[in-house]
């Protein structure tokens, strides 16, 4: 997991935003807790410091992740083109208020 601080998701503008990148867990780790423990670390780091909402881009056929973003909080505002060499790839982004 990594967070980047004052870190504008494309075309948008938030208002104190921190976005949560690289969040990963190996597949004979998922559904035990360990992504929505690392996400309540995440809010709580970024309320901590201030922040007004944390953001994330999803692969839009991930409806796994975007349940679970959605069952914490998170709403999808938009959408992106996330390019990695040849591969284009279409993606949601989700935003959750962190007050």
């Amino acid at each position: 997991m990594k967070l980047q601080r004052e870190f504008q998701p494309e075309g948008h503008i938030l208002e104190s935003p921190v976005a949560l990148h690289r969040l990963y867990i190996k597949k004979e780790y998922q559904g035990l807790g360990y992504g929505t423990r690392l996400i309540q670390e995440a809010f709580g780091m970024a309320r901590k410091e201030g922040f007004k909402y944390l953001w994330l881009g999803v692969w839009y056929q991930n409806l796994r992740a975007i349940q679970l973003y959605e069952r914490m909080g998170f709403e999808i505002f938009g959408n992106y083109l996330f390019i990695m060499g040849s591969i284009v790839s279409n993606d949601y982004l989700m935003k959750m208020p962190l007050e």
